[in-house]
């Protein structure tokens, strides 16, 4: 899942994309949303080397000043001529803002450090929400409090179908959760689609606060926990099938990927009523300290960042939110980190399908999957599959499709399992 600013593309430069990280909360000031148009400003009007002279040390090792030079034309190539500002949103220390051009609207995010240097600059075209053209087996729907628009994917026949309910990886992830030419989320609904099973799949809450279709308040943003950020709206979709005649209600799975497959237990017991649990690149760590592992890999400047996020877990409340990593609120990761990922499991109950990449690089075959093996011997009385994809990376993809395999192994999986009152009462 890429995080609120896409890596450099030749348009601009960012952080690193970290694959746990950088869900987008905490509250940035007012003066530096006015920063940030400040810089945008002076780099479309080619005043490149002062916007350089802001840059932190990490950003001057991605682009150079000669790199950065080439901005403005590149921009103006893509877009158009300035015309000016739309609206803005604080997502922690980035500013994300509208940036009106003749051609077309750009997201400039811009990030800051505690002392007001850039640490994060990117353009990428502002995605207006629009439905999807609907095939013939899709309909629109709106979930949760926020009314966050998806679309629900039906199979050939009258049902009641099962179905499954797919929970996006950390950053603002539209419904298929596209990332570059992938859309693995998409390609999941339609393989099982074709296999008799219903797939509802939503944009994220903080990919319609980055499109400007959604503002929050500052108590809002300042509190943002992974349950209003992710939780609270999977628990909806659930409970949406649920209540739908052409659904199987005793056949809701929640298949989650990324942070959303570590979360699949706590969704569960927030109320959910699924009736099992696939994790597709799930751990059972804290995220801060994934953070960190990702962070130290990239090396160079990140080593202080990296302590940092080590140190998170073992601060109090108060400490927590008066830090700030790579933009974000320390308060999320903290809050996070206190959740205890295994109890939620054995709590739900549920029988797992546990999916992990040999090549990923983000949640790792040689650190994460060996917990969950650790898991799986230790509750010996839940029933839970653990596979191991030895070729395939955090997306589960062959080029830029979702690998079939995958979705033929969580069809099958889902297919094995009937309603369970109905199992409860064949085994009386």
């Amino acid at each position: 899942p890429p995080p609120p600013s896409p890596p450099a593309n030749g348009r601009g430069c960012s952080w690193p994309a970290l694959l746990l990280a950088l869900p987008g909360a905490a509250a940035a000031q007012k003066d530096e949303a006015d920063e940030a148009r400040r810089i945008v400003t002076l780099l479309l009007r080619g005043d490149t080397d002062a916007v350089y002279a802001r840059f932190a040390d990490a950003m001057r090792q991605a682009m150079s000043a000669e790199q950065l030079a080439l901005v403005p034309a590149q921009l103006q190539a893509m877009a158009g001529e300035f015309v000016g500002f739309g609206r803005s949103q604080a997502l922690g220390t980035t500013v994300v803002q509208v940036v009106e051009m003749s051609g077309m609207n750009l997201l400039a995010q811009v990030s800051f450090t505690p002392e007001g240097q850039v640490q994060g600059l990117a353009f990428v075209p502002q995605q207006k929400p629009k439905p999807e053209p609907p095939a013939d087996n899709e309909e629109a729907v709106l979930v949760g409090p926020y009314d966050l628009p998806g679309v629900l994917t039906l199979p050939d026949g009258e049902g009641p179908f099962p179905a499954a309910v797919l929970v996006h990886g950390s950053g603002p992830n539209d419904r298929n959760e596209t990332n570059g030419n992938t859309a693995i989320f998409r390609d999941l609904a339609q393989a099982l689609s074709r296999q008799g099973i219903a797939v509802l799949r939503y944009d994220k809450r903080t990919y319609q606060v980055n499109q400007g279709a959604l503002s929050l308040t500052q108590a809002e943003i300042d509190n943002m926990t992974v349950y209003e950020e992710t939780m609270e709206d999977a628990v909806a979709a659930v409970r949406l099938l649920r209540e739908d005649a052409r659904i199987d209600a005793g056949r809701v799975f929640i298949v989650g990927h990324s942070l959303g497959g570590m979360l699949a237990g706590q969704i569960e017991t927030a109320g959910a009523g699924a009736r099992g649990l696939v994790l597709l690149a799930g751990t059972l760590r804290p995220l801060c300290e994934v953070m960190a592992d990702q962070l130290e890999a990239l090396g160079g400047d990140m080593a202080e960042e990296a302590a940092l996020a080590r140190a998170l877990s073992d601060m109090d409340e108060a400490q927590a939110r008066q830090v700030t990593l790579l933009g974000v609120n320390g308060y999320y990761y903290w809050d996070e980190a206190r959740r205890d990922r295994e109890d939620a499991f054995v709590r739900a109950g549920l029988p797992m399908l546990v999916l992990q990449g040999g090549q990923d690089r983000q949640v790792y075959a040689d650190r994460d999957f060996p917990l969950w093996q650790a898991f799986a011997q230790a509750h010996p009385d839940m029933d839970v599959t653990l596979r191991l994809y030895e070729a395939l990376g955090h997306s589960f993809t062959s080029g830029d499709a979702l690998d079939s395999r995958v979705s033929e192994e969580i069809a099958g999986w889902m297919l094995s399992y009937g309603p369970a009152e109905e199992e409860e009462e064949e085994e009386e």
